[in-house]
């Protein structure tokens, strides 16, 4: 059995089209997960950002505040221009 040239074209290009249309639905299936994904991840930083946040300001409670000037010296920009954050905030230059 011999297939005409049209035939011998056609069957390629379906096979090809069936596969890209397969490939394309497979990707946007896995883009739609990953979406979920980054989500889910997004909230759970979050989470855990406010839970370091709680656990900061309760230890900071129960030390009586103690560490509060060093660590707010920390955060600030000057800081890093050189010596500890102390030896920072002792020196005057917190505002």
């Amino acid at each position: 059995m011999k297939l005409s040239v049209h035939a011998r074209l056609a069957v390629p290009l379906l096979i090809g089209m069936i596969i890209s249309i397969a490939l394309l639905v497979l990707s946007e299936l896995s883009h739609r997960r990953l979406t979920a994904a980054n989500q889910a991840l997004a909230i759970s930083m979050e989470t855990q950002a406010m839970a370091a946040e709680v656990l900061v300001l309760v230890t900071d409670a129960e030390d009586g505040g103690s560490r509060l000037p060093a660590r707010r010296a920390a955060q600030l920009p000057g800081a890093l221009s050189g010596g500890t954050a102390a030896d920072w905030y002792q020196t005057g230059c917190a505002h």
